[in-house]
């Protein structure tokens, strides 16, 4: 831990994320709808960005390391979820705004203004950056969905051609 006088919040934050994780994990595992997969996942993505937004304005030093362990909230969700882009637009948007909310409402911590706006910039250039990445990869799969499916209706009109074909040759 790089902040050994947080320690104890900061592992009790980690737990509770972790703990997060696994009642979530239990709830996707059960749904069987589109939408509560997407908010269950959203709510994952947006409790770890909190966590870590809850302990940015703490930090006297090593504001930037945990800036960038925070950005790989924004990272991992739009490189790994497929998602309609309203979706990672959404939750990153909360995120932002809940890590600005705290660090308003604790103006007392160490925190300094020029960190938080030079991680504010990074932050927001690398959720802008993964909606980016969201957007075309969804384009992309859908495109090939949409491109398989069709060549499966053309092999089934190939298949019944051949099929009639081969009846008017016996």
């Amino acid at each position: 831990f790089l902040q050994p006088a947080l320690l104890i919040p900061f592992a009790i934050g980690r737990w509770l994320d972790v703990a997060c994780a696994v009642v979530l994990l239990f709830a996707l595992r059960r749904s069987k709808d589109i939408t509560n997969i997407r908010i269950y996942i959203s709510v994952k993505v947006f409790f770890t960005g909190a966590i870590i937004a809850a302990m940015m304005p703490y930090l006297t030093d090593y504001y930037y390391i945990y800036t960038l362990g925070f950005s790989l909230v924004f990272w991992t969700s739009g490189i790994l979820l497929v998602w309609p882009l309203r979706y990672q637009i959404a939750i990153l948007t909360t995120i932002l705004l809940f890590n600005t909310g705290l660090h308003l409402v604790l103006q007392d911590g160490p925190w300094s203004l020029q960190n938080f706006v030079g991680s504010m910039f990074y932050l927001f250039s690398a959720g802008f950056i993964v909606c980016g990445i969201n957007f075309v990869r969804h384009r992309l799969e859908r495109r090939a969905f949409s491109a398989s499916y069709e060549l499966k209706l053309r092999n089934e009109e190939l298949d019944r051609a051949l099929t009639e074909l081969k009846a008017t040759q016996d």
